[in-house]
């Protein structure tokens, strides 16, 4: 990524993230869509009322692992090179 136009590189980069950010999106809507008429108004709420705690516990597994990572990378880098 360090030789061409950059312009086209961070197009060619950002494109795949942009497409599956759309398709998470469209999935979102159908899953209401489907939620709401299908079940009913009261199960499209609770699915909005428990979608916190689903992301709560995303976000804090992928902390942890982020923190992990801090003195692992300490130790690897300063290790001494021989």
């Amino acid at each position: 990524m360090t030789k061409g136009s950059p312009l086209r590189l961070l197009i060619a980069f950002s494109l795949p993230l942009l497409l599956t950010n759309l398709g998470q999106q469209l999935y979102i809507i159908i899953d209401a869509a489907i939620v709401g008429r299908g079940i009913g108004v009261k199960a499209l709420a609770a699915i909005g009322a428990s979608d916190w705690m689903y992301w709560m516990l995303i976000w804090t597994v992928m902390g942890l692992v982020y923190v992990r990572q801090i003195p692992m990378h300490r130790h690897f880098l300063s290790a001494p090179s021989s």
